[in-house]
């Protein structure tokens, strides 16, 4: 007998799990005669809500955005911290949250205790704590028994169910190899049930923001399937700025620098590359630091003397000598900018 293709076997799988009632047909009953193109002068006339950022100007209401790096950048505290941003409505890095969402997390990998200390260290680098704060956590650890994986139907039903009784305006997938385990990544076929799904989460009003790792190679693109591209408005890139590859986790701290791939709706400026260190200040806090590209080395130096970060740490930061800091620190001292 002739050995199956691997298109084959994923065809001959998902008839499988569609005989035994596994896979929902996404696709509503609809009057097909309903159907039909705009003429694009009809289409100006539309009365179209507009467009309203969550996370400004990257992430918009109603989208699907995409967040990936290789393994040890920091995908999940960043991810982490931006989720709450987003549900108690504060600025992030260097974007503007205006608004306070209802967010879900879904993690799969980490046991709930290490992400319990993880968002108690995060909260301490927002200036504000809300007493209420809407957002709500789904540990796929904290359920032995139950395989809490979203391409099963059961599981879906329960997350979609969970969004309408919570409002749920934002969505985060962390991660999603973690999450489809068994998938095979790299076949866009394989992709169909997940992808399908997560469109269906978009349409109920939810922005969804997807984890993902990064494939190998010093300029890797997503691991898998470009597929999974395809439906995105923004994804962003984290590459790993930590000097040694082989750097055990516990030795690195983050930083990285965000470069944004897919850009739909914001270019120029806007869309620029910048790095960003979370970093101890002088009263041990953790701290986020933006460097942008534009800025010079003593305008950077300045603002970190400002901020209360002790020269070891700005030396860092900003990749100065300790020689070339003290000239800048005598010349800053000199005209008064730092006191």
């Amino acid at each position: 007998m002739k050995p199956e293709t691997q298109e084959e076997k994923l065809n001959r799988i998902r008839k499988e799990r569609q005989d035994a009632g596994v896979i929902e047909a996404f696709a509503p009953n609809i009057d097909i005669e309903n159907i039909k193109p705009f003429n694009i002068v009809d289409m100006f006339k539309m009365d179209f809500p507009p467009v309203k950022h969550i996370v400004e100007p990257c992430i918009d209401e109603d989208t699907i955005n995409i967040v990936h790096a290789k393994r040890g950048v920091g995908k999940t505290y960043f991810c982490m911290s931006l989720a709450y941003a987003i549900a108690t409505g504060q600025d992030f890095l260097k974007w503007k949250i205006k608004n306070s969402y209802p967010t879900l997390y879904l993690d799969g990998e980490m046991m709930p205790i290490k992400i319990t200390n993880r968002f108690k260290n995060i909260i301490n680098t927002f200036p504000n704590d809300p007493e209420s704060v809407p957002l709500y956590i789904l540990p796929k650890t904290y359920y032995r028994d139950v395989n809490i994986k979203i391409t099963n139907i059961e599981i879906q039903n329960l997350i979609m169910d969970f969004i309408r009784e919570n409002k749920i305006k934002v969505l985060v997938v962390d991660n999603i190899s973690s999450l489809t385990n068994g998938i095979v990544e790299n076949e866009a076929i394989a992709w169909e049930e997940y992808l399908d799904w997560e469109v269906k989460v978009r349409n109920m009003g939810v922005t969804v923001i997807r984890v993902m790792h990064s494939g190998k190679g010093k300029e890797a693109s997503i691991r898998g399937s470009s597929k999974t591209e395809d439906g995105a408005d923004s994804i962003m890139k984290l590459v790993d700025l930590n000097p040694d590859d082989d750097m055990s986790d516990e030795a690195r701290y983050l930083r990285f620098k965000l470069i944004f791939t897919k850009a739909r709706e914001f270019f120029g400026e806007e869309a620029r590359p910048f790095e960003a260190h979370m970093i101890n200040n002088k009263y041990g806090e953790p701290n986020w630091i933006v460097k942008d590209p534009s800025q010079t080395k003593e305008e950077m130096i300045a603002q970190l003397f400002k901020e209360g970060y002790d020269r070891k740490s700005i030396m860092d930061l900003a990749d100065v000598t300790k020689g070339y800091l003290s000239k800048i620190e005598k010349k800053l001292n000199s005209s008064k900018i730092v006191i």
